[in-house]
């Protein structure tokens, strides 16, 4: 049977670069609230925050190219996988603003679904890097060998 690879196509590279720069920026975040939980300084947490915003804008500019080259290469969950990182992004967004302790209180149990989530998040856009490195092959069935 023939086999076609693809070539990327612009859709396909910014695809890989946005989820690159997705991935490296929340786990580079992951890091920063990591350290502020340990030393409690508090121009960390404004890194965090702003990191917070960036890693948004990228998953949500990963998810535009992921449909486009998801419909090329005949790959249905990218553009689910892209865009549910997105939505996952700003509700862990909302989340952090929302009820981010104030003073010295406790993180409470939202705090912890946005520990958790921020942790998936990271590994989502991960794999969503490891899916757009990915050369799907086709084989077409117009020149495919007929059956015996």
């Amino acid at each position: 049977m023939p086999i076609q690879t693809l070539e990327p196509t612009p859709a396909h590279k910014r695809l890989r670069l946005f989820s690159l720069i997705g991935a490296g920026l929340g786990i580079l975040q992951l890091a920063v609230a990591v350290v502020f939980m340990v030393t409690h300084v508090e121009a960390l947490s404004r890194v965090h925050e702003l990191l917070a915003l960036l890693v948004l804008v990228a998953a949500v500019l990963a998810a535009v190219p992921a449909y486009a080259w998801g419909k090329m290469s005949h790959d249905k969950g990218l553009f689910p996988h892209a865009a549910g990182v997105a939505g996952g992004t700003l509700v862990q967004l909302l989340i952090g603003f929302v009820f981010k302790p104030h003073g010295n209180e406790p993180y409470g149990p939202m705090m912890q679904v946005h520990f958790v989530l921020g942790a998936l998040l990271a590994l989502g856009l991960l794999f969503l890097y490891y899916k757009a490195r990915r050369m799907p092959v086709i084989v077409t069935a117009v020149d495919s060998t007929p059956a015996a």
